[in-house]
């Protein structure tokens, strides 16, 4: 698992978690969104700033809408999975937002430092550290940007 949050301007406006079991016979991916739709504040002591559609969008879609283009995409998304990985990373590489970004990286190993190094070719998480080393994070769960020293 590596961090998966949407972000509009350094704010969440979704999470999107998957889990997956492939098998030789079976491969099964099951996938979850939580996406903030029509709240206009949000609980006091959130780990980051949120926002949602009403907030961030000039005109959100209606709730049929949006479900018919969330579903979609993630229709053609699954067929880029499925017919190549490459293109895939490489539109998540031009949107990853913690790509060159100071973080601290929690993973069931601990946690680290260092700048956001975009993904592998397997989809993990890379971070450099500060000795120029880049360690490949294959279960970081949580990734919070550092303000500027």
């Amino acid at each position: 698992k590596w961090p998966n949050d949407v972000l509009v301007d350094g704010r969440k406006l979704a999470g999107i978690l998957i889990e997956s079991r492939l098998g030789a016979e079976n491969r099964v991916v099951v996938i979850g969104i939580g996406l903030n739709v029509g709240m206009t504040s949000f609980p006091a002591g959130l780990r980051q700033p949120a926002t949602s559609l009403r907030l961030a969008a000039p005109r959100p879609p209606a709730r049929a809408a949006l479900a018919s283009a969330l579903l979609d995409s993630l229709h053609r998304t699954a067929r880029l999975a499925f017919h190549g990985w490459e293109e895939l990373r490489a539109r998540f590489h031009q949107r990853d937002a913690f790509r060159g970004v100071r973080l601290r990286a929690e993973s069931a190993g601990g946690a680290c430092e260092g700048t956001g190094a975009g993904i592998d070719g397997e989809g993990c998480f890379r971070i450099t550290r500060a000795d120029g080393r880049t360690e490949t994070l294959r279960d970081a769960h949580s990734l919070t940007p550092l303000a500027s020293r």
